[in-house]
C-alpha cells in the first residue's frame, strides 16, 4: 500500500522523468582547468635527531661523524698518524656502545620494577 502511494506521488508530480532528469542548463565547460592556489611547506626540522658536529681542518668546515651515527668516524683519516689518537677515538666508540647498553638494561630493570609493584597490588 505505502509502495503504491509513493508511485502515484511521483506520478502526479511529474512523472519519473522529471525525477531524475539533468538539469535544464548546465554550465560550461571551462577552456583551461581551474585549481586551487598552491602552497609551499615549511620544512621540518627535527630537533632531536639532527644534531651535526663538525669540525675545522685547513680552512675547511667537514662533518665530524659519519652518516650513520655519532661516532666521530670522520676523524679517523686525520688521527691516522697519531697511536694515541687512535687510541682515545677506539675507546670513545666502544664506550658509546657499552653507554648505549647500558641504557637498555637500565630500562629494562625499571619496567621490571613497575610491573612488579603493579602486579603486586593486583594479587
Amino acid at each position: 500500500m505505502r509502495v503504491g502511494s509513493i508511485a502515484m506521488a511521483i506520478l502526479l508530480l511529474g512523472g519519473p522523468s522529471t525525477a531524475f532528469s539533468a538539469p535544464k542548463s548546465a554550465p560550461p565547460i571551462p577552456s583551461q582547468p581551474s585549481t586551487p592556489q598552491s602552497f609551499t611547506m615549511k620544512r621540518i626540522e627535527d630537533p632531536f635527531g639532527n644534531c651535526k658536529r663538525w669540525y675545522t681542518y685547513q680552512g675547511k668546515r667537514l662533518p665530524c661523524d659519519s652518516h650513520v651515527k655519532n661516532d666521530a668516524e670522520n676523524l679517523r683519516p686525520l688521527l691516522s698518524d697519531l697511536p694515541p689518537a687512535l687510541a682515545e677515538l677506539n675507546e670513545y666508540q666502544s664506550n658509546q656502545r657499552v653507554v648505549r647498553n647500558l641504557a637498555y638494561v637500565g630500562t629494562l630493570g625499571v619496567v621490571t620494577v613497575v610491573a612488579g609493584l603493579l602486579i603486586s597490588r593486583s594479587i
